[in-house]
């Protein structure tokens, strides 16, 4: 604990300005990499005002709970219909490069990508 509070401490805290235009890509592979197959892409949006993020092309309530039991029995089936759902609706993650939550998680990720891991 004592380790993120030096962290903390670390992070520099004028988050009024945003992520800088020149680490955006850099931030959204980062994401991009940590999250893995869970997303098929990570972009910036300026369409979120208020909102750090924002997930599109989700798959419907529904069918993850179905997902969800698949799993818990065991299926067979299970990985081979979670990559086909992959494959049939693609996951993008919106990022707001504005938020106050990913200006901190760009600094983190700056000073101890182990960390932003765990936060992303």
């Amino acid at each position: 604990m004592e380790e993120i509070d030096d962290l903390i401490d670390k992070i520099d805290h004028d988050t009024d300005k945003g992520v800088p235009k020149a680490e955006i890509d850099d931030l959204l592979r980062f994401i991009k990499t940590t999250l893995g197959k869970e997303v098929s892409n990570v972009k910036s949006s300026q369409r979120l005002i208020s909102q750090s993020c924002v997930v599109s092309g989700h798959v419907s309530s529904s069918l993850k709970d179905m997902m969800k039991l698949m799993e818990r029995e065991n299926s067979s089936q299970y990985d081979q219909f979670k990559q086909y759902m992959q494959q049939q609706n693609p996951v993008t993650l919106e990022i707001n490069p504005n938020h106050q939550l990913l200006v901190k998680l760009n600094s983190v990720r700056k000073l101890d990508q182990e960390v932003a891991k765990d936060i992303v």
